[in-house]
């Protein structure tokens, strides 16, 4: 799975603030108090309204104010409000950096009930900031977090912490939690899970669900993974045409695998009309973009002047690309381009040794390309 997410370092300099549970009071009547009546309350000493109104200013860059109003709140016992003081010691809004006071804070607000605090705390011990860094004792106050907020990126980070623990099962569990609250990042990586049993049991038909909100969400990864499963019937439903459709979404945004996987289908007429002019231009385009599996079809194309000009010098480059790439039939392409002299020197010896790495690699083709070479090589020829 290749979902990159931002480093725990940025989410807690972001999400925190978001997480901030200073509301400036609110009257069941007549609902959230205004910025000003917020202020004023402020000024008189409220301290719900110095830690709305110090979040208010952290977020507008005004740091010196914030720190002062959410240390006047703070010295009233306000959770919340010491937990965002610890935000400014930890990143020097307002005030020296300091790791040390920041963990200080964010311990206090987490006993106080805060789940900020909580959140910070977690994070502070996953990252070893201001504390010894300590997985477990991170996952601890992350449960706590989640268990006062609910929100599916802390179900991801503690996530991420079990899977840095090499406990599957758990890491499973959490990423599932956050997918069923609607985190789309979450959502390929339990299909992806589901598919392969990492952490859970095989289940090819909840892959399938998770991997079609994924696609429709427009992830080429998983356009490209839903028009396997489809192309396969792995679900217990084959759709090479509806396959081909998923195929040709990830391929319009450039995925390889969804390029190479669209290029067989244009090859084979699988779920669209055969059209080798298609073909090669999607194996091509896959090729040229990392897929090693198109880097040989595309060799193969350039060496028979399928749908473009003979060229076997390049056909040779592609060819050895996919051998380089550990792809057994690019073993078997390069051994015929020096078996026929056609791109490379003409080598029987290079010829046999290249047909010979092809068939330990598996390519089913290498023993019969062997027999043909070895029988020409005692021709003679």
């Amino acid at each position: 799975m290749k979902h990159a997410r931002a480093t725990l370092a940025v989410i807690l300099a972001f999400s925190i603030l978001a997480m901030s549970g200073c509301t400036g009071g609110k009257d069941s009547s007549q609902g959230p108090m205004t910025a000003a009546e917020t202020a004023e309350r402020a000024r008189k000493g409220d301290a719900e309204a110095q830690c709305a109104l110090g979040v208010r200013l952290l977020g507008e860059g005004r740091y010196e104010e914030a720190f002062k109003w959410l240390s006047s709140a703070a010295e009233k016992g306000h959770p919340e409000a010491t937990a965002n003081l610890g935000i400014c010691f930890m990143y020097g809004y307002g005030a020296d950096i300091s790791e040390e006071k920041a963990v200080k804070c964010y311990r206090k607000a987490a006993m106080g009930g805060s789940g900020t605090g909580r959140y910070a705390l977690g994070v502070s011990y996953c990252l070893g900031k201001g504390v010894k860094r300590s997985p477990r004792e991170g996952i601890m106050w992350l449960k706590k977090a989640a268990e006062s907020d609910g929100d599916p990126d802390t179900f991801l980070m503690i996530a991420d912490q079990y899977r840095e623990l090499k406990e599957p099962q758990q890491w499973f569990e959490w990423t599932l939690k956050a997918a069923e609250k609607g985190r789309g990042e979450a959502w390929l990586p339990v299909a992806t899970a589901l598919l392969r049993g990492d952490g859970t049991k095989k289940d090819p038909v909840k892959a399938e669900r998770w991997l079609r909100k994924a696609a429709e969400n427009g992830d080429a990864e998983a356009q490209q993974m839903l028009g396997d499963l489809l192309y396969k019937g792995l679900a217990g439903r084959m759709s090479r045409e509806e396959a081909f459709k998923w195929f040709e979404k990830s391929a319009g945004q450039g995925n390889p695998e969804g390029e190479a996987k669209l290029a067989f289908c244009y090859f084979r007429g699988d779920g669209v009309d055969r059209n080798t002019r298609e073909s090669t231009k999607w194996f091509k385009k896959a090729a040229e973009d990392g897929n090693i599996p198109a880097a040989f079809e595309y060799g193969m194309c350039l060496y028979n002047g399928e749908d473009t000009p003979k060229d076997y010098d390049g056909a040779f480059k592609w060819l050895k690309r996919a051998a380089d790439g550990g792809y057994g039939r690019g073993y078997l392409g390069m051994s015929m381009c020096y078996w026929k002299g056609n791109g490379a020197p003409k080598d029987t010896n290079r010829a046999i040794e290249l047909a010979e790495k092809a068939d330990r690699a598996g390519a089913a083709e290498a023993k019969e390309m062997l027999r043909h070479i070895r029988n020409d090589a005692k021709r003679g020829r």
